[in-house]
């Protein structure tokens, strides 16, 4: 995506913390100039009069059989990496948050986002998802056997109902409806229900076949 926010493929980006340092600056231009792009930290959105919330999708490593020499040596490199400032930097280098409380602190991150020389863009976004994440309800999705099968629903579903609705909306635009009212057709209650019980029948299907499968 960011080659294609570069180029000026697309006229509006959502990306995520982890992203930040990879989001280009500039566009360039068909005849070659370039252009600022503008770069702003929403929070994520909440529904009224409940609690702050955000979603832990983390990144693991591991360590598979192999010589006990090798073991050991991706052992003490785990240790190494999980010490309080080593942790510290490479957070702060890949825009993951840190793992460690006593990393977890806003004057050892604003301190190490400065000895890192880190661009203000993505110093705001990662002071700011420091002060979210203290201030919010943390939720880590619970494991489950068909999570894999899970996930590729959910994300196929998100990917092909913007492209349908792009599509649907273009067309009523065509047609000569007006854009409030085209508009009006995608951004109401009902078209959000008819998608939610779509997307829980796809899941409760999936589930079904999947546990089915799993007698055998």
């Amino acid at each position: 995506m960011t080659d294609d926010i570069r180029m000026g493929t697309v006229l509006v980006g959502l990306c995520s913390s982890e992203r930040a340092p990879y989001f280009p600056d500039v566009v360039m231009n068909d005849d070659g100039t370039l252009s600022d792009i503008t770069v702003a930290t929403e929070d994520v959105p909440v529904f009224n009069n409940r609690k702050h919330m955000l979603l832990l999708y983390d990144a693991g490593a591991f360590v598979i059989r192999d010589t006990e020499k090798s073991v050991v040596g991706a052992v003490e490199f785990l240790k190494w990496l999980a010490d309080e400032e080593n942790n510290l930097d490479y957070s702060i280098q890949t825009s993951y948050l840190p793992i460690r409380k006593d990393a977890f602190n806003i004057r050892s991150i604003e301190n190490a986002l400065d000895e890192n020389r880190v661009d203000s863009t993505t110093a705001k976004i990662f002071i700011s998802l420091v002060d979210k994440f203290q201030n919010s309800v943390l939720y880590n999705p619970v494991p489950t056997p068909h999570y894999e099968s899970v996930h590729s629903v959910l994300d196929k579903n998100f990917t092909m109902n913007l492209v349908q609705n792009r599509a649907a909306f273009l067309e009523l635009l065509d047609s000569g409806v007006a854009y409030e009212e085209a508009l009006a057709e995608f951004v109401s209650e009902e078209h959000f229900n008819r998608w939610y019980e779509l997307i829980q029948e796809e899941l409760e299907n999936v589930l079904c076949t999947e546990n089915t499968l799993g007698e055998y």
